[in-house]
């Protein structure tokens, strides 16, 4: 038993050894000038290919009212990478109007240099500090971010004996993303996540996709589903100097589609029950004034109240989003129920007046009729009553019926809403 226990320990002290000599090498290395963390691997040599992966750990939440100008450090840290490409500050605003995200994630990268190698029978060593402090890192960056945070406890660096590098950061990034409302809230959204190499061109330094470029952990993403993870990369140029240089640029599109039942029980089905209650402002009698003018005024207050509540949720924006359109709408019904009753009121009284008249004139004893002289010969005329039409009686029968009016509006107007409701409904949900 003993004997083995001692060639138990004797196996670990000389791994322990074997690692710490390889530890004193890179460190020698690194103290001695030999190896340079400012100057890029294989220089002058070969680009270097970088891998990237990211381990997706929570997305959101997403913040549209944001709706600010980026503060001083923030600015700071795009001045460095849009100097570069002879950008002004105006741009750098121009995407602080955007809404935000927040993204969490783990951000990998594996790379070879060849300067790192070592020689080595207990393979790769871990470095638990951050490895800007000893070694050349990639410089890419996300370049939509309004702030990122890194993990200084959070990181993971191995070498490997053939010089292969891996490191692993945890990460938190607010992004900007480029919104457009005119669907709101039965919208989906494409919020992207940028990252680029400022100070290496292509042709120095390369950036890829793992094969497996995103690992998604958790995609609960509070009043939005995820839906899809897009990722592609692409070349993007800048003009320095008259002369065209390219940048490697890899992006991620996440595909959210708005939770739409939190806005259905919030907004659309109060107002919609607040709608009937507004039709059924037809079914009072024009007498009974102050009922029927208290339903559609606290309707029409109801509607203007949601509607301002909904506006302050958004970015100010310019155009009309669908659920302010859906509001207007049923604003627009309620006038309608206003002028209806307001006609309804007028005939009314008409309507009263033509029969106080009529009841005065029963009472005088004055006839309601109209006559005309015919001569029949030179001596003789003959007095004929007119009744073509000029008769109180007449007159009385061409009126308007106010009660047919508020009939009429009683199957009109809610067949119109649901009209509206399903032309609605089946355009922005398709």
């Amino acid at each position: 038993m003993y004997p083995m226990v001692s060639r138990t320990c004797f196996f670990f002290g000389l791994i322990q050894l074997l690692v710490a000599q390889n530890f004193h090498v890179i460190d020698e290395r690194i103290a001695s000038g030999i190896y340079d963390k400012r100057i890029r691997p294989k220089l002058n040599e070969d680009t270097v290919r970088v891998t990237t992966q990211i381990h997706l750990l929570y997305l959101g939440p997403v913040d549209e009212k944001t709706f600010k100008n980026l503060h001083f450090k923030e600015k700071e840290t795009f001045s460095k990478s849009y100097a570069a490409a002879c950008c002004s500050y105006s741009n750098i605003f121009h995407r602080s109007t955007y809404p935000t995200y927040e993204i969490g994630y783990y951000h990998r990268s594996w790379w070879n240099d060849p300067r790192l190698k070592f020689n080595t029978s207990i393979g790769a060593i871990t470095y638990t500090k951050p490895p800007a402090d000893f070694i050349w890192i990639p410089d890419g960056a996300v370049t939509n971010a309004k702030k990122i945070e890194r993990f200084v406890t959070s990181v993971r660096t191995v070498l490997s004996p053939n010089g292969d590098v891996y490191v692993s950061q945890r990460m938190k990034a607010v992004c900007s993303c480029p919104m457009d409302l005119d669907e709101f809230p039965m919208d989906t959204q494409k919020c992207p996540f940028y990252m680029e190499s400022f100070s290496y061109k292509s042709t120095d330094m390369e950036l890829v996709w793992h094969k497996t470029p995103i690992i998604k952990e958790n995609t609960d993403l509070e009043g939005y589903v995820l839906e899809n993870i897009e990722y592609t990369s692409y070349l993007k140029g800048y003009i320095i100097n008259n002369v065209t240089e390219h940048y490697n640029n890899l992006v991620l599109t996440f595909v959210v589609k708005r939770t739409f039942a939190f806005y259905f029980y919030r907004m659309y089905a109060p107002t919609v029950v607040l709608m009937l209650f507004n039709f059924g402002s037809f079914w009072i009698p024009p007498s009974a004034v102050p009922a029927r003018v208290a339903l559609i005024v606290t309707t029409l207050l109801t509607n203007v109240v949601i509607l301002q509540s909904v506006t302050e949720q958004i970015v100010k924006v310019e155009y009309v989003t669908a659920m302010q359109l859906f509001l207007l709408v049923n604003i627009l019904f309620v006038l309608l129920a206003v002028l209806e009753y307001l006609v309804v009121l007028a005939l009314e009284k008409r309507v009263s007046q033509r029969q106080s008249s009529e009841k005065e004139t029963e009472k005088s004893g004055i006839a309601n009729e109209t006559f005309k002289l015919e001569v029949e010969n030179e001596n003789t005329t003959t007095a004929k009553p007119i009744t073509e039409g000029f008769s109180p009686k007449n007159f009385k029968s061409k009126l308007i019926n106010p009660q047919k009016i508020d009939h009429l509006s009683r199957a009109i107007h809610p067949l119109l809403y649901c009209v509206f409701c399903a032309v609605y409904f089946g355009y922005y949900k398709k």
